[in-house]
């Protein structure tokens, strides 16, 4: 799977590392809001922590992907912070 540089921007922003994405890839489940022949994954993490100056129990990945010749194509990236999120 590759980080392209806009990949990488939006991560940074919305506070998701690598880690997570691979993690959210593996062991996510299957979200239902991917159109155009793309798959998401999400994950909630236990977060409890300050974020953009916040304190949030919880942080849900969601990552969007493609799948082009056996490789993982990266579309785009989402969190979200809070409580209380569904699991699978």
């Amino acid at each position: 799977m590759k980080f392209h540089d806009h990949i990488r921007n939006r991560m940074r922003r919305r506070g998701v590392s690598e880690a997570e994405v691979e993690h959210t890839l593996r062991h996510g489940w299957q979200c239902g809001d991917a159109a155009g022949g793309r798959d998401c994954r999400t994950f909630v993490f236990a977060l409890e922590a300050v974020y953009d100056g916040r304190w949030y129990a919880e942080k849900e990945v969601t990552v969007y992907y493609t799948q082009q010749a056996g490789e993982t194509i990266l579309v785009t990236v989402k969190s979200r912070y809070g409580s209380g999120f569904p699991r699978g």
